[in-house]
């Protein structure tokens, strides 16, 4: 079945016919030579960029201290389209600002110290109230950023073999919410009942977020089996927190009669800010899981113009997500029909290639193609799971004594079908319509960097 998804992915892209779709959560760097690369890089010695993929490949620079900066854009976006009608809504808070960097310091000729910051977990999208998905969750920002102190070894008389590790933390930020109805009665501040009957229906959102500072490592390793082979592995840690400390209302009310979509009577409104007025909002429980990774590389310096590389990466815990928030009304509690579905494990491919074409450029491009971390059947576009696909391009120019360095990466992924995402929310609560809708999006990651040796 592994095998059949990979052949599937490949053709789709040979015919155009895939769909488009932003980057998953895990990130494979913050830099423009990373990004370049499509985030390959775990076996790429000379290189202080790589060294944030795996903290091995220190002891392989030859200057006595460098450090690099990089900022950049993630923008993400997302759109469905009911296939009934051909309905299309497309998603806002696409942009986040991304940053990079890293320095290192020579200890000895066996040991070196660096330093890295950098994002290895990113994903923001916010569907309109137009789409119709949104009951099954409207939004959803996930952001990590991680520093991390980490120190290179060679074993004496082994230079061809070294061993890094990094020690740090990593500050993550979630937000996420989901679009309710709630019954409004005659009497909205009481219990709804034969004697205080439902005459409406309120539309709000609720929100939730929450930050947590947790600790962060990575382990690697490298060997140059010869001057022009190399090996590399590193394994970086995940996340798992119980995360959420606030939760509220989001936005206007909007109403609509018992049936969930004609024009409410009058007096409608006042009912239904005065039903909001005596609920109360719940905050949803359970932790934030985001994977860790296991990667393993193995590099070609083919003559002095050309490099490549290919890396595998092995993701393992999956993506989870607390549960949405509820509100609590005089007639029970209302919340979201269905939750968040978990991302499982997954693969991937990274292949690079670096060509030096003068003194002072550098030419760079990758290929990255993902496995699917969750059946189609269960995603939706809030959290993308499928299999996808990453184009990379950049260069690099001598220039200030240093290297200014341009990144850039184009992501897809398949389009997504499912059938229980729309629906119909009226007095007796939610019902799917069966109707299907097919989700898309793209997602672009562009880098502006300089590095310098001193």
């Amino acid at each position: 079945m592994a095998t059949q998804r990979w052949i599937k992915v490949g053709g789709a892209l040979a015919t155009g016919t895939v769909g488009l779709l932003a980057q998953t959560v895990v990130s494979q760097g913050s830099d423009p030579i990373t990004i370049a690369r499509a985030g390959a890089g775990v076996a790429f010695g000379r290189s202080l960029e790589a060294a944030s993929l795996n903290p091995a490949l220190l002891t392989t620079l030859q200057d006595a201290a460098s450090a690099h900066l990089a900022l950049g854009r993630d923008s993400q976006g997302a759109f469905s389209t009911l296939q009934g009608n051909q309905h299309k809504s497309y998603s806002d808070d696409r942009n986040r600002f991304v940053l990079g960097g890293g320095a290192s310091w020579t200890i000895n000729p066996r040991l070196r110290l660096g330093v890295i910051v950098d994002q290895p977990f990113r994903r923001q999208v916010e569907l309109k109230r137009d789409s119709d998905a949104r009951f099954l969750g409207d939004r959803l920002s996930i952001a990590g950023r991680r520093v991390e102190a980490q120190l290179g070894w060679s074993p004496e008389g082994r230079p061809e073999l070294s061993f890094g590790a990094g020690l740090g933390f990593t500050r993550v930020e979630l937000e996420m919410g989901s679009t309710l109805r709630a019954a409004v009665p005659l009497n909205p501040t009481q219990a709804s009942s034969p004697s205080n009957p439902v005459t409406d229906v309120t539309e709000f959102q609720l929100r939730e977020k929450g930050s947590k500072i947790v600790p962060a490592y990575t382990l690697g390793a490298r060997w140059a089996l010869s001057t022009r082979w190399t090996l590399g592995a590193s394994y970086e840690s995940g996340v798992k927190t119980s995360i959420i400390s606030e939760a509220s209302t989001h936005g206007s009310l909007t109403v609509y009669d018992y049936d969930g979509y004609s024009l409410p009577v009058v007096g409608a409104a006042d009912r239904a800010n005065a039903l909001m007025g005596s609920s109360q909002v719940q905050q949803g429980s359970g932790d934030l899981k985001l994977p860790s990774r296991l990667t393993f590389g193995v590099r070609q310096r083919v003559n002095q113009l050309f490099t490549w590389e290919a890396d595998v990466r092995l993701t393992f815990g999956g993506t989870s997500l607390p549960t949405f928030a509820s509100l609590q009304t005089p007639s029970g509690t209302v919340s979201a029909p269905s939750q968040m579905a978990e991302g499982g494990s997954n693969k991937a491919l990274f292949i690079l290639g670096e060509v030096a074409m003068t003194k002072s450029w550098t030419l760079r491009g990758g290929l990255a193609l993902e496995s699917s971390s969750l059946d189609a059947s269960k995603g939706n576009p809030l959290l993308a799971t499928g299999a996808q696909s990453t184009f990379s391009g950049g260069a690099g120019y001598k220039i200030w004594g240093g290297e200014l360095s341009l990144g850039y990466q184009y992501h897809y992924l398949r389009q997504q079908d499912r059938q229980d995402l729309a629906g119909s929310w009226g007095a007796l609560g939610f019902r799917s319509s069966n109707a299907l809708v097919r989700y898309e999006g793209v997602g672009h990651l562009l880098s502006l960097g300089f590095r310098r040796s001193f």
